[in-house]
């Protein structure tokens, strides 16, 4: 009996010794297989990405010789919108380039003293240093940069900021006056302000001025103001964008011709944060700064003057200095 129960006891341990190993063994075999499956995998992957680096290289080597199709020379694109764009060579382009030239070239120096108002580089304009106490200075589109209305705010009754775009910018206390809509078109009254609401609300003034910087929008303004209205702005410091977009060029050369038939322009200065096109032999910005005078409250001469280029500076100092013949002169007269 006892022989038989030891027997049973033995047996048993025996089975669960065997069984025990069986799962070490069949552990050992599953680790096993899981890190043959992950070097697989990583060799998968390696192949994968090799294949990926092969098809770049390929796509990379394909576009470089379409561009080498289309850009024989392998010219940067900067240079070939500058230069070689197909746009630059259209009639209509051209004609607008020759027309822009003819209006805003100075041919004839203003009889009086000019000063820069405001911050070398961007905010600051070469206007007549004659304002008064009696100007009242309609300023469009300030941004946060307001140097050149601090400083003109010592010299004028008020300065009236326009500016819809800086909810969380206030103008410091003094002599302005702040409105937080759009300049829109005379028909359009309802969705912002007019130029002839600005001067109805301000008719004690003997004279006004006017600053615009709208990005773009200033084709709008001028295509709809007549003579009339432009004529009770003594000076208007106007910056023109997108002056090589070719976009309605036929209206943009309108509002030009507009503008000169009463005012004559003193001051240009190419903005050298815009691109610039060589258009029929001369260089056309796509931004200019321009300052006109109403011609009739002024003289003017045929010498040269160099007040206004030495007190002009880049819009960006980062940026190299744009020098554009028609616009500045001869390097070799005026170095």
């Amino acid at each position: 009996m006892f022989q038989k129960a030891l027997k049973s006891l033995m047996g048993a341990m025996t089975t669960k010794l065997l069984t025990s190993v069986n799962f070490w063994n069949f552990q050992e075999t599953v680790q096993s297989r899981l890190e043959a499956i992950e070097s697989r995998i990583e060799a998968n992957e390696s192949r994968l990405n090799g294949t990926e680096l092969r098809t770049d290289t390929r796509l990379d080597k394909s576009e470089d010789r379409l561009n080498m199709l289309e850009n024989p020379l392998n010219i940067h694109s900067g240079i070939l919108t500058t230069f070689y764009h197909h746009k630059n060579f259209h009639h209509n382009v051209i004609n607008f380039a020759l027309h822009l030239k003819k209006i805003l070239t100075i041919s004839r120096q203003i009889d009086a003293i000019l000063a820069r108002f405001g911050d070398d580089g961007d905010g600051g304009y070469v206007i007549v240093d004659d304002l008064r106490s009696s100007d009242v200075l309609f300023s469009i589109g300030v941004g946060e940069n307001i140097s050149f209305d601090k400083r003109c705010e010592f010299f004028v009754s008020k300065v009236v900021l326009v500016d819809h775009t800086v909810p969380n910018f206030y103008p410091p206390t003094g002599n302005f006056e702040m409105i937080r809509k759009p300049l829109v078109p005379g028909d359009m009254p309802e969705t912002g302000v007019t130029i002839n609401q600005l001067i109805d609300q301000h008719p004690k003034a003997e004279d006004y001025i006017l600053k615009v910087d709208i990005e773009g929008d200033e084709w709008r303004i001028f295509s709809e103001l007549n003579s009339s209205q432009i004529l009770k702005f003594r000076q208007i410091i106007l910056e023109f964008h997108g002056l090589n977009s070719f976009v309605d060029l036929d209206g943009k050369l309108s509002v030009l011709e507009k503008l000169a038939s009463t005012h004559t322009p003193i001051v240009l200065h190419a903005n050298n944060q815009g691109s610039h096109r060589f258009i029929s032999g001369m260089f056309i910005p796509d931004v200019l700064e321009v300052t006109w005078v109403r011609t009739n409250s002024y003289s003017f001469h045929s010498e040269f003057n160099e007040d206004a280029r030495k007190l002009l500076s880049p819009n960006s100092p980062h940026l190299p200095k744009i020098w554009i013949d028609w616009i500045d002169g001869n390097p070799e007269i005026n170095a």
